[in-house]
């Protein structure tokens, strides 16, 4: 994990998701995978929780690749609508 985070050139969101990417590689949570989420807050920062960037992926057979994808929407965060995607299976 740490090495990806370090190798990966770019924002701060692209470095977390390499090194989440990293760590599913590497055996990931014993448990198995059915979701994701990553939250970026700015540091001092106190209204709206000081929240830059918050993802997440709920009951989603390839979390990770849902994260990405949203993470790479031409669309802001702010104005995605939040839905309970169907679970599906990945292709």
């Amino acid at each position: 994990m740490v090495r990806a985070f370090e190798a990966t050139p770019g924002d701060l969101k692209y470095r977390l998701m390499a090194a989440l990417d990293a760590a599913q590689a590497n055996g990931g949570d014993r448990r198995g995978m059915m979701s994701a989420a990553m939250v970026i807050v700015k540091n001092g920062v106190r209204e709206n929780d000081g929240k830059v960037l918050e993802l997440e992926s709920n009951m989603n057979f390839s979390p990770l690749a849902d994260l990405r994808n949203q993470l790479e929407s031409p669309q802001p965060v702010s104005q995605r609508k939040k839905e309970t995607a169907p679970l599906r299976r990945p292709k």
